[in-house]
């Protein structure tokens, strides 16, 4: 089992954002899918929001507006 660390950040204009982490476990060679939910509390508009994850030597990040 190889173990993954991904997290979770949100940031706009009007709050401070939030950061979720955490890990899971998955064999090598496989996948899985996760699902995460991201609440920004008392906030209605645009945010940025980027995904990281890092498994041993490998680690992906990607980030939408």
């Amino acid at each position: 089992m190889n173990d993954v660390t991904w997290r979770v950040e949100a940031h706009s204009a009007k709050s401070s954002g939030i950061q979720q982490e955490g890990r899971l476990s998955i064999p090598a060679g496989g996948r899985r899918r996760q699902m995460l939910s991201i609440r920004m509390d008392h906030f209605h508009g645009n945010a940025d929001l980027t995904l990281s994850a890092h498994a041993g030597p490998y680690a992906d990040r990607v980030s939408r507006s």
